[in-house]
């Protein structure tokens, strides 16, 4: 049992979390990589906003000629719409030999009218045994380059697990051929309920050859679509492991910003020290925008430096410098708490800041501040390599709704409620008129079914689902909150980060009622 449960943390902690960041050389380019690739188009077009096409179709890349095929391979050649499969590397501890494979599905834009098109599904498989437990793990996003492992850097054949990773549609490898990301062709297929559809699809036809029990698991974003996941296909797992999943059920929820005003903190530095580094950061965030005149100039200037095609791809710079503000806040708790993002601030060291009684010298390292942990405007512009978050948060998940509210209120105390530029009629669009081009915008409008549908099925459902949580992460702001439904399974963690796994012994009896049979030699795994 210590080695499945083992299996599904290192999964999701490897490939869900890593992933969102794409930090390492080896999985990642640089934004000025991903330019530099443009800019001979750039011209032609007029410096449009734009993304390089999609890779060419690969299908021809990988294929086992059949006499090579070992019992696996053969039985995987002969999965439903396989295009190919090619043998992978596997990373495994002492002398574990498993055999990975990539395997590269065709699936259609859209599950309901197959004629506009199809796309390749790339997915990466570690095996174990036919009658094992398997863990399904979604990232939510992409491989960067092509992949050398099958669920590189996992333990999974240690484990005792078969490991099934894909891509999300879109992403990496897994989108339309020529997509660009600056267009609007092909966007409308790309929803919560398509991308289950791709997941349902695989997990059915590996059942045709492992039959053991199944954890549909992800990190961040991965958490999100597990939960999605046990909406639409409540038959795909025995249990749901979601980690870190942000979920807003409506716009009304509260979110990220009312658990960074008022919340976040509380639990690791007492109420009172909690409220001063909060209302620290607040304090210096309202000062870069009283003082914009100076400092917004001064930050485009600086990302121009940085990125100079990415700024001058952006559509209202105005808008960035306020989003870019309000996200100082997102960026100085979360880079504090977080292995996943480097502990680069200590969020206690802010007061001291806020505190500097020379104007000029609090302002200049508040602007410092400004540069080093806000978002890079990349993640605004169709140069981002991940640009399909945004266009699925716009249209469905909603999650980076921003709230000016804060930091609006303390303006008006000062008399200076104009120099937001951002308007409380403007708000609610605020993060998609940021995130798309203008014909995105006015092409693809946020529907809010699948969120509302996903709180009814949360207070409903029979799917044994757990979700866990880190107290530090500013995403707890969009944790499941209010659901009363024995079967679903929600734990916030002290002071634990983005990357927050931890085991309970409230989760191990899930997990081995529901997944995996009980282990006594693995219980003082779960002596925390």
């Amino acid at each position: 049992m210590k080695r499945i449960i083992s299996a599904i943390l290192t999964v999701t902690m490897v490939l869900s979390l890593a992933s969102c960041t794409a930090k390492t050389e080896k999985k990642t380019r640089s934004s000025d990589d991903q330019i530099e690739e443009t800019e001979s188009t750039e011209e032609t077009k007029k410096k449009k906003k734009t993304k390089p096409s999609s890779p060419a179709p690969s299908a021809t890349s990988g294929i086992i000629d059949d006499e090579d095929l070992t019992e696996l391979g053969e039985k995987l050649s002969k999965l439903d719409n396989v295009l190919f499969i090619r043998p992978l590397k596997t990373f495994i501890p002492d002398s574990y030999d498993p055999e990975g494979y990539e395997v590269v599905f065709e699936r259609p834009l859209d599950p309901d009218d197959y004629s506009k098109g199809t796309f390749e599904l790339h997915v990466s498989f570690c095996f174990t045994g036919y009658d094992v437990p398997n863990v399904f793990n979604c990232s939510g996003y992409g491989w960067e380059t092509d992949i050398e492992y099958a669920n590189e850097g996992l333990s999974g054949s240690y484990c005792q697990c078969n490991c099934i990773s894909t891509e999300y549609r879109f992403f990496g490898h897994s989108a339309p051929y020529g997509l660009d990301y600056a267009g609007t062709d092909y966007w409308e297929c790309l929803t919560l309920e398509n991308a289950a559809s791709d997941f349902h699809f695989v997990i059915e036809q590996f059942k045709t050859i492992l039959t053991g029990k199944w954890c549909f698991t992800g990190g961040s974003k991965g958490g999100e679509a597990t939960l999605f996941q046990s909406m639409y296909y409540p038959e795909d797992a025995d249990v749901f492991y979601a980690i870190s999943a942000p979920v807003k059920f409506s716009t009304e929820d509260p979110g990220i910003a009312q658990y960074l005003y008022e919340k976040i903190g509380d639990d690791m530095y007492g109420v009172v020290e909690a409220q001063n580094m909060r209302d620290s950061v607040l304090k210096l965030q309202v000062e870069l925008i009283e003082h914009r005149d100076e400092y917004e100039e001064k930050f485009i200037e600086h990302e121009k430096k940085q990125h100079k095609k990415v700024i001058e791809a952006v559509e209202d710079e105005h808008l960035l410098y306020d989003v870019e503000v309000f996200m100082m806040g997102f960026g100085l708790w979360q880079q504090s708490s977080s292995v996943l993002f480097g502990y680069v601030y200590n969020i206690e060291s802010i007061v001291e800041i806020a505190s500097i009684e020379d104007e000029d010298e609090r302002l200049e390292s508040a602007f410092n501040l400004l540069c080093s942990v806000s978002d890079d405007p990349i993640k605004y512009t169709p140069y981002w390599s991940l640009y399909p978050y945004n266009i699925q948060d716009c249209t469905q998940t909603n999650i980076f709704q921003m709230d000016f509210s804060y930091i609006r209120e303390e303006l008006r105390k000062d008399g200076c409620e104009d120099a937001l530029y951002v308007t409380e009629d403007m708000e609610e669009t605020a993060c998609a008129r940021c995130m798309l081009t203008d014909e995105q915008f006015e092409l693809f409008p946020y529907d809010p079914t699948a969120n509302e549908e996903l709180k009814k099925h949360l207070e409903t459902t029979d799917c044994q689902i757990i979700a866990t949580y880190g107290t530090a992460d500013v995403w707890c702001g969009c944790a499941i909150d209010g659901i009363d439904n024995p079967n679903v399974h929600v734990y916030k963690f002290k002071g634990e980060g983005h990357e927050c796994m931890r085991i309970t012994s409230e989760m191990k009896d899930v997990l081995e009622k529901y997944y995996a049979p009980y282990d006594p030699i693995s219980i003082s795994y779960f002596d925390f």
